[in-house]
């Protein structure tokens, strides 16, 4: 989470690379620190060989693909998620998404594991960098409520 040590998160991103075969980096509680940052503390962790496996971008694709569109044309956000699926490390700051996104994506026998938030049921970051609010957000209910939407193929 936000403010916090940060001296840490580039392990958890290493832990995460070196024990997973989809690695999804989301946010929690980034509190008053910037989204970004964070990201950026996490994926530095992942092996030199990740952060070159696409060396035709000019553009930093390890971070969330909305952060491209908003600033660059919509090519841009295709070529980043095309560059994180060769790799299958996703940067999704919304927890939601990523939640519903990693338990869509899981086949048979594979194990979505979410860590992070552990008993805590809420969100909290700073609105629109006034306050710092909490949101009510549970990594089980969302889980529980993924599985169900889950159509089977």
């Amino acid at each position: 989470g936000g403010d916090r040590d940060r001296g840490k998160r580039p392990m958890m991103g290493r832990i995460a690379h070196d024990l997973a075969d989809v690695v999804f980096v989301v946010n929690d509680n980034p509190r008053t620190e910037p989204l970004n940052q964070i990201v950026a503390d996490i994926v530095s962790g992942f092996p030199v060989e990740v952060h070159n496996a696409n060396p035709g971008q000019h553009f930093n694709w390890l971070q969330d693909m909305w952060h491209t569109r908003h600033t660059k044309e919509w090519s841009e956000m295709l070529n980043t998620l095309k560059a994180q699926n060769q790799v299958r490390r996703y940067v999704i700051e919304e927890r939601f998404n990523a939640i519903r996104i990693a338990v869509a994506m899981a086949d048979e026998g594979d194990a979505v594991v979410i860590a992070g938030k552990g008993h805590e049921d809420y969100l909290e970051w700073k609105v629109n960098w006034v306050d710092r609010t909490k949101h009510w957000f549970d990594d089980r209910q969302e889980a529980r409520d993924s599985l169900q939407r889950v159509v089977p193929l």
